[in-house]
């Protein structure tokens, strides 16, 4: 029969209390380091990616009061190309006129997008840089900038759109 001393007894309760101690101490630092850390921002980044890509794919799907004629912002934007390649190569400026208010297709796209831009994005505190131009011989339509000159830009969204003299592109990128 086994017999236990008051001293051994006493070592071995110390002994218990001590691996319950480091129990209790890992357990800390494993819930410090786990549960209560900040996950990482991955999130913001690919959030203005998704918002820009959205943003550009429905601003190009949207029709406008201003442009019956046109059946989407894509087909004005496309012909905001063709009227600059035919004013470069012979002087020819067409006019694309609403309620009496003439102007050229891209000073038309241009206002546009700017009301879209100014109602959503700026509205909500987002700043952006926003961009209309060509692959080839014509250059930039428009483009907006609202952000900081030292910002990070996000992922942009971009969309290229075949049009009768080249492709044009839309661009947007959020900044953080």
């Amino acid at each position: 029969m086994l017999k236990f001393t008051h001293k051994k007894a006493q070592m071995e309760l110390m002994g218990l209390a001590i691996v319950v101690l480091l129990i209790a101490v890992g357990m800390f630092f494993a819930m410090k380091y786990t549960l209560f850390q900040k996950p990482p921002e991955i999130k913001n980044p690919y959030m203005q990616s998704e918002l820009a890509t959205t943003f550009v794919n429905t601003l190009l799907l949207a029709s406008t009061d201003e442009c019956k004629a046109y059946t989407t912002m894509k087909d004005l934007l496309g012909d905001c190309a063709a009227q600059e390649l035919a004013r470069q190569k012979c002087a020819l400026e067409q006019k694309y006129c609403s309620s009496g208010d003439c102007k050229t297709y891209c000073e038309a796209s241009d206002k546009i997008v700017d009301a879209i831009l100014k109602d959503t994005l700026t509205e909500w505190g987002k700043s952006y840089t926003f961009e209309v131009y060509s692959d080839g011989q014509v250059g930039n339509y428009f483009a907006k900038d609202t952000c900081a000159p030292n910002a990070e830009r996000g992922k942009a969204g971009l969309f290229p759109i075949p049009a009768r003299h080249g492709t044009v592109n839309v661009k947007l990128s959020i900044c953080s």
